[in-house]
């Protein structure tokens, strides 16, 4: 056709303005862009053009006809009806048919079921041409692609090529995230399997056979040939580094040349999981054995997630997010953390798991806790949107292609799954020796009654428990059993903490009353903040919750304790941190708990220099009436001379076990005092102190000991001591440099036969209390932390202090073997009541010790008195560099090497009769002591004086 036709058919068309006369223009594709229509009413479609940019040109001739949103007078009219009728050749239209079929869904026009068929007919016909291409990505992660016509990738599953071989078919794995693609697909290396009954399978792993076989290949340079052209699904390789081959599968063409042959490739390692592109010439010909191997990593999809806005691609926000959250479990695997999931599609060398949880084990409960679901996370923080026809889609497609979905059995929601109840030990509850004063710690109380107190001497253990509980239930099963008396792990609402509980009732809208057995308060807590607890928390440490009453008083008029009493009771506590109980009575049973209840009389010894008993302090107040108090009271001795569980014995450190050999022990004995040594004692100390002579020591000795009978059985006897006669005299007896004292408010008993049976056990079984130490440049102070010390044995040399004594059967011991060396005859010590108190001089005074000891291994006994060190970090340092300097300046110029003489001192031993003294005057002894030990011409600041 001639341009001056197309011209004359284009006027005729404009021209056409006679009512009820329309003509009709019959045209091809190649033509209708020069006769220019674009007011036609009917657009009818004999047959599909080739393109979809032909189809699209053809509604161009209804263009004028289309309704303008913009122009306000034709909104207002009735737009005339444009109509368009397609007619196809389901034989011919093979390639179109899908594509407009496609185009019409998005403009929601009806297809007949007829056509839609033949379109997925048409449709399987261009996959099977694709068979050897991999599943498409979208189709994997939401369930269809979008852009299938023009897709490359493959959209059917077929039996025979995704059938999974080596990755478990159902049942829940447990992985290791390898590498995040997105928030949704990762690579993962398969851990463990475990089937539907809970059975292990086991796993293959070919990881070293694949590359030692890959090696074994490529070693010989012959084998290194050229891939070729590729297509989408070659399994190749690529040298990754030198000599180091791994194998590689295309997935997508990155670039192609002029002629539509590939440049650039977009390839997936198999046995690392990464993808990355590459030249085409860098792929590598794989033999066939080698790509039959099975790949060492698998695909990973998430299910029933889809990014927001129906999305196919996550943002960027939500791939960082979900790396942190997988590099946090991989960070933790040490700590037992790991993810599991559950197989709900396998097909080829891909899982869909559904749900996929972060885990983490507890060794303490033996059991794990669900922290999250990765796909529930995403959905909970707004990153993505629920994709409930994921899974449904992917069905279909299998149950097309002929390949077999995992059945799991369906449990209706209101089904109840009975578990077996396992039974509880039996707890074991704290309780008060009657015999002693017992530091406590006050916890609750609803009268003077009925109140609550716990041991302070477990308190470290208690707040390791209480610390232990709060990890154990970060996330807790969903239903375990419940009943009243049974034992559990509760939410206290208060302060939102774990503690151990006992029910006490159920209640209704799902709530429950707890008893906290270590506390023993009580709150109405929900059921969701219940959890199990597990024999290892119960047998860890016995409930403490101990229940009490006060003993000597009761309730005035009308036998109802008052609210200001229970005040008074947390008033006089919580200024308090010393308290002690000491037990009057042991009534039947308890009220709370399940141990006993105790009438007790509660004390406070630290807050004035007076026990005060809080029984009597209610008395005083009027809020209680005597009840045979006076009695009780007359009974009571101090806190201090009780020698009850303190504070500081509660400190004690068991030493470890030492073979005593009795042959090796030698007693001196004296029967006179070292003038020099007693001068040195008197000028040193501020205590008046009565000096009585010692004429056996070994009687003193065996009398201490004496009481300490136990002995292992699996030891043999040890032969008597010799008796006194047959030990050297003073005369013969001399231990240079060195001294003993034992120090005693008693006579000694006389001397028998049955002290020298009562020889100590083969093994020790002496104890280590507490030691405070601080220094100056002239002095050492040594406390040693026991409360009412009466007697005990002290000996020391230039290098050397031991110390022991012995508090109801118990034998306590210090051996020190000092950093440098002291002035034997300046040593002092004294019982202060809560402590002993030993002074030491350097020999070399002017500089600071490093430590106390020799040795510089950590003793836990042992610790610095850091309150003494106050002020003293203000000293001036420049005189200090001054002394320095004069000191190194005088030794360089002399020639000789200063030695401190050993001192010549005669051995003592001194029974001294010291009243018990408190600490109060302690610091202001310590700053006279420091001037005293030294004499006129002494120069503390010259280390060489």
């Amino acid at each position: 056709m001639t341009h001056c036709h197309i011209t004359e058919i284009s006027q005729r068309w404009k021209c056409a303005i006679v009512p009820g006369a329309f003509p009709i223009l019959v045209c091809t594709d190649d033509v209708l862009p020069e006769l220019d229509v674009s007011d036609a009413m009917w657009l009818i479609h004999y047959s599909l053009p080739r393109t979809k940019t032909g189809f699209g040109f053809r509604f161009s001739c209804l263009m004028s006809n289309y309704p303008n949103m913009f122009d306000k007078s034709t909104c207002n009219s009735d737009p005339p009806e444009c109509r368009v009728h397609i007619f196809a050749d389901k034989d011919q239209c093979t390639r179109e048919l899908p594509e407009v079929v496609h185009f019409l869904k998005r403009l929601s026009v009806p297809v007949a079921p007829e056509i839609e068929a033949k379109v997925m007919e048409i449709l399987l016909q261009k996959e099977s041409q694709k068979l050897a291409f991999p599943l498409c990505y979208c189709l994997k992660a939401f369930g269809e692609c979008l852009e299938r016509t023009v897709c490359r990738s493959r959209h059917v599953i077929v039996d025979a090529i995704d059938r999974p071989c080596n990755i478990p078919f159902r049942g829940d794995v447990k992985v290791k995230i390898l590498h995040v693609h997105n928030a949704s697909n990762f690579s993962a290396r398969l851990l463990e399997h475990t089937d539907v009954g809970g059975r292990p399978v086991i796993i293959p792993d070919e990881y070293l056979t694949v590359n030692m076989a890959m090696y074994s290949h490529y070693s010989d340079e012959k084998n290194r040939l050229l891939h070729g052209i590729p297509k989408l699904g070659d399994i190749c390789s690529v040298e990754t580094k030198i000599n180091i081959f791994q194998r590689v599968q295309v997935v997508e063409v990155v670039k192609e040349d002029t002629k539509g042959i590939p440049e650039e490739l977009k390839i997936k390692f198999l046995d690392e999981g990464i993808f990355t592109v590459v030249k085409v010439y860098q792929l590598l010909a794989l033999p066939e054995d080698l790509q039959k191997l099975p790949p060492q990593v698998v695909d990973i999809f998430l299910c029933n997630v889809i990014p927001c806005d129906l999305d196919t691609d996550w943002s960027e926000t939500v791939n960082c997010k979900m790396n942190d959250w997988i590099d946090d479990i991989n960070s933790g695997e040490v700590d037992g953390k790991f993810l599991v999931g559950k197989v709900m599609l396998s097909a080829g060398n891909t899982l869909w798991l559904e749900p996929l949880e972060y885990r983490n084990y507890l060794t303490s409960l033996d059991t794990y806790v669900v922290e999250l679901s990765l796909s529930k996370e995403l959905v909970k923080c707004g990153f993505g949107v629920s994709n409930p026809g994921h899974l449904k889609k992917l069905y279909e497609l299998c149950h097309v292609g002929g390949l077999a979905v995992p059945a799991y059995e369906k449990v209706p929601m209101l089904e109840k799954v009975q578990h077996e109840i396992k039974r509880l030990p039996s707890p074991q509850w704290a309780h008060l020796d009657t015999k002693e004063f017992q530091e406590i710690v006050f916890v609750c109380a609803d009268n003077p009654h009925q109140f609550f107190i716990r041991h302070y001497k477990f308190n470290v253990i208690f707040q390791r428990l209480i610390d232990e509980l709060q990890k154990c239930v970060k996330t807790k099963p969903n239903n375990f059993h419940l009943e009243k008396g049974s034992y559990c792990l509760g939410k206290f609402p208060e302060d939102g903490m774990w503690y151990r509980a006992q029910v006490d009732q159920l209640v209704e809208d799902d709530h429950a009353s707890l008893f906290f057995v270590d506390h023993g308060d009580k709150a109405r807590v929900s059921i969701s903040d219940i959890a199990p607890i597990t024999e290892m928390l119960i047998k860890k440490l016995p409930f403490q919750a101990i229940e009490c009453s006060l003993a000597g008083i009761k309730p005035p008029d009308g036998g109802t304790w008052s609210a200001e009493a229970t005040d008074v009771m947390y008033e006089f506590c919580d200024n308090s941190y010393g308290l002690y109980v000491k037990v009057c009575e042991l009534m039947t049973a308890a009220v709370c708990t399940g141990g006993s209840k105790y009438k007790v009389m509660l004390v406070d010894n630290t807050s004035t220099n007076v026990d005060v008993y809080l029984n009597s302090v209610l008395l005083e107040k009027n809020l209680a009436l005597p009840d045979n108090i006076e009695q009780i009271l007359e009974t009571l001795d101090p806190v201090g001379l009780e020698g009850g569980d303190t504070s500081e014995e509660s400190d004690v450190e068991p030493e470890e076990t030492r073979i005593v050999e009795l042959s090796d022990i030698s007693v001196p004995q004296h029967s006179q005092v070292n003038a020099a040594s007693a001068s040195a004692a008197d000028s040193i100390s501020d205590d008046e102190e009565y000096d009585i002579l010692v004429d056996d020591p070994l009687e003193f000795l065996m009398e201490m000991m004496r009481g300490n009978k136990k002995c292992e059985p699996s030891l043999p006897a040890v032969p008597a001591l010799p008796s006194p006669s047959s030990l050297p005299s003073s005369d013969d007896h001399n231990l240079e440099g060195a001294s003993a004292s034992c120090i005693s408010p008693q006579h000694l008993s006389s001397n028998d036969k049955s002290d020298i049976d009562c020889i100590p056990p083969l093994v020790s079984t002496a104890r280590t209390p507490q030691v405070l130490w601080h220094q100056d440049e002239c002095i050492i102070y040594i406390k040693i932390m026991l409360t009412g010390v009466q007697k005990y044995y002290i000996g020391w040399d230039v290098m050397h202090l031991q110390f022991s004594t012995q508090m109801k059967s118990q034998v306590y011991e210090v051996m020190l073997e000092l950093y440098s060396s002291v002035n034997v005859s300046s040593i002092s010590h004294t019982a202060k009541g809560f402590f002993v108190h030993i002074k030491m001089m350097k020999t070399v005074t002017g500089f600071s010790w490093p430590r106390l000891l020799q040795s510089q291994c950590k003793r836990p006994w042992l610790k610095l008195d850091l309150e003494k060190y106050k002020g003293d970090f203000d000293s001036d340092e420049d005189n200090a560099k001054t002394r320095c300097e004069r000191a190194l300046k005088e030794l360089s110029l002399s020639n000789k090497e200063s030695q401190v003489p050993a001192p010549n001192l005669k051995d003592e031993a001194v029974i001294s009769s010291v009243p018990i003294s408190s600490s109060d005057d302690d610091e202001e002894e310590e700053e006279e002591d420091g001037m005293n030990l030294q004499d006129e011409s002494y120069d503390p600041f010259d280390p060489l004086s």
